[in-house]
């Protein structure tokens, strides 16, 4: 690798997307530093940057990434290397008007806690858009970009429009996706063209009060509310209702989407479990839709069939990539007509 014909650029946080706070302890954290003592379990997932993302034009012919990692693990049990780790790299496609996957970090490149990744060379010199996302997984310290001598290279702010905001489980953080991309809150916020602000906090989305005080502080497009499988019928009964009026008090008029799940896929062999799953689902969606005749703006959406099979998974409870799209795009026509519907109706005010 000729290093001397590479010039770096370093990605500071306040060029990437998807944070929602500047009170964090670390630069790149997800969740504001008072959590840390009130949350114990949501603050240590919350060094991650799943969900976050860097967009930057250029016309180089090769591009590099190198960056420095916070924990010394590099890929767990539901998480590969390239998604714990890695970066994942999108180019605007100006001819059919939509993102492509370009690149990723592959397994060979991450081997310590200072990876550094070819992601494309020899390509036609010609200026392109690109959508990089940041590490599911790991806790991202710095990251630079590198692009030919000479090439341009142009950061593009994080976008101002109100951004999708999903809080949820170790399905919504990403767990067996392939590639930091491929998560289902990601896919959805391309399909919308939507900022993405991803709370998603393995085994620890369990509709505490206190998050639900944090999370609206957010000034959201639209809320995506995920907790079913971290929920047990115990906490969705003690928890449900006051997470959602706080929510949707604190939040008049935003959209709040509570999503349930489908079942648990070998719960039909083991008669205690499938009691508990049906138990809960029935407290859950109860409470949900009863506290939809208190909220207009809230949403209940069952989502037994989001994975569209039940052949999609490696423990039964965790989509793979084929889920994760299947469910993408469930919700991105949901999330669409709801954002049709609010057009029209501010189109219809304005009139």
């Amino acid at each position: 690798m000729k290093t001397e014909t590479i010039v770096w650029h370093e990605i500071t946080p306040d060029q990437v997307e998807g944070r929602g706070w500047n009170n964090t302890e670390s630069p790149f954290d997800r969740l504001p530093a008072k959590i840390k003592t009130v949350l114990p379990l949501v603050w240590s997932n919350s060094h991650s940057t799943t969900g976050m993302c860097v967009f930057f034009d250029t016309d180089s012919t090769s591009l590099r990434a190198k960056w420095e990692l916070g924990m010394e693990q590099i890929g767990e049990s539901n998480f590969n290397v390239c998604s714990h780790c890695g970066v994942d790299l999108y180019i605007f496609d100006e001819t059919r008007k939509r993102w492509r996957w370009a690149a990723a970090t592959g397994h060979h490149d991450v081997q310590n806690q200072h990876p550094e990744s070819l992601l494309f060379e020899g390509i036609e010199r010609k200026m392109r858009r690109c959508l990089l996302y940041l590490p599911m997984r790991n806790q991202l310290l710095r990251l630079h970009l590198g692009v030919d001598d000479g090439a341009g290279f142009f950061r593009i702010p994080p976008r101002t429009r109100k951004p999708l905001v999903w809080y949820g489980t170790s399905i919504v953080h990403g767990a067996f996706a392939i590639r930091s991309g491929l998560g289902t809150p990601q896919i959805v916020a391309r399909n919308l063209d939507l900022p993405l602000i991803n709370l998603g906090f393995s085994g620890a989305a369990k509709l505490e009060k206190e998050m639900a005080e944090v999370l609206a502080e957010l000034d959201a497009e639209l809320f995506v509310i995920d907790p079913y499988h971290n929920l047990t019928p115990e906490s969705a009964k003690a928890n449900t209702e006051r997470f959602i009026d706080i929510l949707c008090s604190t939040r008049p008029g935003t959209p709040v989407f509570m999503l349930g799940a489908p079942a648990h896929f070998h719960s039909w062999l083991n008669r205690e479990l499938k009691k508990s799953e049906d138990e809960k689902f029935r407290i859950y969606s109860g409470i949900c839709r009863r506290m939809r005749k208190r909220y207009s703006s809230l949403h209940f959406v069952a989502g037994r069939n989001f994975y569209g099979s039940d052949e999609v998974s490696m423990d039964g409870v965790h989509p793979n990539d084929l889920a994760f799209a299947h469910m993408a795009n469930c919700m991105t026509r949901i999330l669409q007509q709801e954002l049709n519907r609010n057009k029209g109706s501010t189109e219809r005010k304005e009139t």
